[in-house]
């Protein structure tokens, strides 16, 4: 089989504020969140008769913020109303170098952006 007995480790630590206001039927919230990345990595990788292993750590972040609003309006029992949002969110993952042998990798750092806007009526 494939399974040597490496393995990956991804951890975060993560913390978010949040805020709404309402006035009447008119609302907006609010929230930002950190997130602190850690990975460890160990590798195996099999070379003829020997088995040759590779560790490597590395660590990143990951931040966002969502925005959003709307004006509700009720009909009846139902209540409808536009809304619109945006949210913004970016990942970054440091460079990570293997140390081990000479199958060890290098990677460089590498950023994710990502934005989205909303719209519903």
């Amino acid at each position: 089989g494939f399974d040597l007995g490496g393995k990956f480790k991804q951890k975060e630590n993560t913390g978010s504020v949040y805020g709404g206001y309402l006035r009447g039927p008119s609302w907006a919230s609010v929230i930002a969140t950190y997130g602190a990345l850690n990975y460890d990595v160990n590798r195996i990788v099999p070379i003829g008769i020997t088995l040759q292993n590779n560790n490597g750590k590395t660590n990143g972040s990951n931040v966002s913020v969502a925005l959003q609003g709307g004006h509700d309006f009720a009909l009846g029992a139902m209540t409808h109303g536009p809304v619109a949002g945006l949210t913004w969110q970016e990942v970054k993952v440091g460079g990570f170098t293997e140390t081990g042998s000479f199958t060890s990798l290098a990677f460089g750092g590498q950023t994710h952006q990502r934005r989205r806007l909303q719209g519903e009526l």
